[in-house]
């Protein structure tokens, strides 16, 4: 990592769900060449990220914009070259943000083992109660992607097996 760079988890718990989304970005997360997932804060400035969108209809070069100002850092696809628009290539990415998420979601459940569910809570009239507190469940192994009968989840978390 470089200079810019920080643990996701550790940023997470600094903007909670900003992490995500903050100020409206679309494309914060990219594929790095070796196939991970990465938030914008493990990304070398510009090209220099050398990522890749991660929607599979894509895959196009990103470049990591994290300017000295207030705007939130964030990836953006690469301009077209001169070759591309010269063979009519017009890019339609609607799905990398999605995409980028859900491969990292399932990277983290594969590498932690673990997840937190939040709160639950009744609210009545200027009432709220409490129901369940936020609650950590750590699992013993993660298979990603494997037919499970008819289906195929993204992610089974087992425990005790």
């Amino acid at each position: 990592m470089n200079g810019d760079a920080m643990d996701p988890l550790a940023a997470l718990s600094k903007i909670g769900h900003a992490f995500f989304a903050r100020d409206g970005v679309r494309l914060a997360f990219g594929k790095r060449w070796d196939g991970q997932i990465i938030h914008i804060s493990q990304a070398s400035r510009g090209s220099a990220c050398g990522c890749q969108c991660p929607a599979e209809n894509c895959g196009r070069k990103l470049v990591a914009r994290k300017p000295d100002s207030d705007v939130a850092h964030h990836f953006a696809h690469a301009p077209l070259t001169a070759g591309e628009r010269a063979a009519g290539i017009a890019p339609s990415c609607k799905h990398g943000n999605m995409t980028a998420l859900h491969h990292y979601a399932e990277q983290l459940l594969n590498s932690r083992k673990s997840l937190v569910l939040p709160p639950v809570e009744a609210t009545y009239g200027a009432r709220t109660k409490t129901i369940r507190e936020a609650k950590r469940f750590t699992f013993d192994s993660a298979t990603l992607e494997t037919m499970d009968g008819e289906t195929i989840p993204d992610v089974i978390l087992q425990k005790g097996r």
